[in-house]
């Protein structure tokens, strides 16, 4: 009964490898985040995962594991999100006549733990009042069992004896065979009326029924049928498969067993038993379900194509593969058979194997009709290219997602995810124009794609056009207010733009629509440090690796604001957990060389200036710290060849010239140490009155520059323990 159902792990195995359409809301970062390829829930989505949510609380989901349920799925839904959904989803179980008691108690099941969950308070408080509502409603009145059974027989060839109840049986059956299932269950009816113990007319009554779709009534007559017969198979059986079809997989699943052990050799209970399993991610016993199948009808196509989704949910890739070649040696033309050996393949780099798989798929004109299939169409066609890209995307295969991008639009030009899919692509790999170009094509097809206007501002920016950059953000924005991603971005534009208070309202926007928005929290901390307000600056940092332990930009962040607190210890842990994490990030090994500094731990710290400069020669801050510590280790001319190569990558550096003049006075060569003074004084005088307080020019420094200047005579070297270790200038 269930084979006409071979879709329904087709798309549960699309939902395992991400298959289904999502788009790219690029958010800024540091400058500007890595654009992230997310699609809001769909309708369908947001009903699934929330009886999901449902199932589990009945289970006895604690509460970390509620939290943790939002949160895996909070890119692509807010809080707010699911509230204004519940409240959709509420209206139509409203104005269903149809109670549902069972639903209205895990309402008020989840309303309770909510309860415990200050995050998920309001949609605790929906899931009350709905709940409410449904164990309110009274239920529909329902006839007479009797009455119920009384139809109108005059379209039926009555048999000979009216009053025979097998005859009508008989006749019910026959009109089972001929697909009339109306007419069969009047007969069945009329058999029940003159025998209401016939459990057989019990069992096929409640196959016309599932014909017909009337599911609940269908069940209520398996049921009647077991209460006379509890040894009926084919009434446990069928009763397994109303119960699916419910959605009441559990139920499902114990009425399959019943059938098990009644007949442990049924091929086609084990193999709906694993579809039960598969939904509810149970794989290792739908995959010993599907495997009890195939021991038992080896040749069976459909059991072999679920055995390997099955696998595919325990990550053995390469058993998968086998299962989808067993298939294609049966049904060597089934379209989905190839789409799911080539995300396999791809699974395991094998890209080259994963493009003919993916060929072979898109050269099948329909898929193999015995099976049931739906036909591929160009747009199917293109679908499958674009999520295919969507996931080389993010395994970081951007060249070959940008070929499948490509291959999708020329399928469907006017696929304005793909170009905004290649528009991100085209943004990673520096082809910056040819990304807006992309941006413009995916926004001329759809005027009102908020991530196409996210992704123009953010490629804008990259273009140092950060007006235009806003104007993106502010029509991504107006299209979908609560769209966070771009509320970030709009944030970092602001802030380079030094609208202050505008960036910062920016980044609380974003929180306050998805509070484990780890980047805003990220991007707010580094805006409260350039305010000075490091203590909040810190908090900001905290709450980022909250949500994301391992974070390397939460934790530098974080170390920069304990050197700041003067917590140097503390500082130095965060910085060496961000290099567990990023080894090759040449700012931190900067940042953690000056800590150790302030710790006076300057051999260790010149190592680190080292590695950086290893890392990215042209990182002038490594260069001029690598100065003051050869300094401070009394190497002076080292530390003049370092300082000099820092003033050749950046000539108006400052602090680097006094530095330079330091080493030069340590060694005795005045007037070159006059000289370099001269130089930052220059500087100085030339310098913003905004810009004079930041630790780069301290107080200190100016105060040395003017003696030295005022009275060069006067100056000697300096013996290497006398030098200044507490001045530490942070880049």
């Amino acid at each position: 009964m269930l084979r006409r159902i071979w879709h329904r792990l087709v798309r549960l195995f699309q939902r395992l490898l991400g298959v289904f359409r999502k788009s790219s809301p690029a958010s800024a970062g540091a400058a500007v985040a890595p654009a992230l390829i997310i699609q809001p829930l769909s309708e369908a989505e947001y009903e699934h995962y929330f009886l999901q949510l449902l199932e589990g609380v009945n289970q006895g989901w604690e509460s970390v594991r509620v939290v943790r349920f939002f949160e895996g799925l909070s890119a692509r839904a807010t809080t707010q999100e699911w509230v204004l959904w519940l409240r959709r989803f509420g209206a139509s179980l409203e104005a269903s006549p149809v109670p549902n008691y069972e639903l209205g108690c895990r309402l008020l099941q989840l309303s309770e733990k909510a309860r415990e969950i200050p995050a998920i308070a309001e949609i605790g408080e929906n899931s009350y009042q709905i709940g409410t509502k449904l164990l309110e409603k009274p239920a529909e009145k329902q006839p007479p069992f009797e009455e119920k059974l009384d139809v109108d027989l005059s379209a039926l060839d009555n048999p000979e004896s009216s009053e025979d109840a097998d005859a009508w049986f008989k006749l019910g059956v026959e009109q089972l065979e001929a697909e009339d299932s109306e007419a069969a269950l009047a007969a069945f009816n009329r058999t029940l009326k003159l025998d209401a113990s016939h459990h057989r007319a019990w069992v096929n009554r409640g196959n016309a029924l599932f014909n017909l779709e009337r599911l609940e009534e269908a069940l209520d007559s398996y049921d009647h049928a077991i209460t006379i017969n509890p040894e009926s198979r084919v009434a446990w059986n069928h009763r397994g498969d109303v119960l699916f079809d419910l959605n009441r997989y559990e139920e499902a699943i114990t009425s399959w067993d019943r059938t098990l052990a009644l007949k442990p050799d049924d091929a086609e209970t084990w193999y709906n038993r694993g579809l039960a399993l598969g939904s509810l991610s149970r794989w290792e016993e739908a995959v010993a379900s599907w495997k009890k199948a195939l021991e038992l009808n080896p040749d069976d196509p459909e059991t072999w194509f679920n055995y390997g989704i099955g696998l595919t949910g325990l990550q053995r890739w390469e058993e998968a593969i086998s299962c989808w070649d067993k298939v294609l040696e049966l049904q060597p033309n089934l379209h989905d058979a190839w789409i799911n050996k080539g995300m396999a393949l791809q699974q395991l780099g094998l890209y080259a194997e994963a493009v003919e798989a993916n060929n072979q798929a898109i050269a099948l004109s329909s898929p193999n009709r015995n099976l049931q299939v739906k036909p591929a169409s160009s747009e199917g066609e293109a679908a499958a290219l674009y999520n295919q890209g969507v996931e080389q995307y993010y395994a970081g295969n951007i060249n070959t997602a940008l070929s499948l991008f490509n291959s999708a639009l020329e399928i469907q030009p006017n696929y304005y995810d793909a170009w905004n899919g290649k528009g991100n692509v085209l943004r990673d790999l520096g082809e910056i124009d040819a990304a807006l170009d992309s941006y413009n094509r995916a926004l001329a097809i759809q005027p009102n794609y908020h991530f196409g206007w996210n992704g123009k501002g953010v490629t804008l920016f990259y273009l140092g056009r950060p007006e235009e950059a806003l104007e993106c953000f502010d029509r991504a924005l107006n299209i979908q207010p609560d769209y966070h991603f771009a509320w970030n971005a709009k944030g970092n534009v602001l802030r380079d733009l030094e609208r202050i208070e505008e960036a910062l309202y920016c980044f609380n926007r974003a929180l306050e629509i998805q509070p484990n928005f780890h980047a805003a929290w990220n991007n707010k901390g580094a805006m409260l440090s350039e305010l000075g307000r490091i203590e909040e600056a810190l908090e900001c940092f905290n709450r980022a690796l909250d949500i994301q332990p391992k974070d390397s930009v939460a934790l530098n962040g974080k170390g920069n604001a304990l050197f700041e607190l003067g917590r140097y210890e503390e500082a130095l842990e965060g910085f060496n957990c961000s290099l567990d994490i990023q080894p090759n990030f040449h700012i931190t090994w900067n940042e953690r060389s000056t800590t150790l500094r302030a710790l006076g731990r300057d051999e260790e710290a010149l190592a680190g200036y080292n590695r950086a400069i290893d890392i990215n020669p042209d990182y002038e801050p490594a260069w001029y710290n690598r100065g003051i510590v050869l300094n401070n280790l009394g190497r002076y001319e080292e530390a003049i060849v370092s300082l000099d190569k820092a003033l050749e990558l950046k000539p108006d550096f400052r602090d680097a010239w006094i530095r330079k003049g330091e080493a030069l006075r340590n060694l005795g060569r005045y007037p070159e140490a006059i000289e370099a003074n001269n130089q930052a004084i220059s500087l100085y005088s030339d310098m913003p009155a905004a810009k004079t307080t930041s630790r780069e020019f301290s107080p200190l420094i100016k105060s040395h520059l003017e003696e030295l200047t005022q009275n060069p005579d006067n100056s000697s070297p300096a013996a290497p323990d006398q030098t200044n270790h507490t001045n530490v200038e942070k880049e």
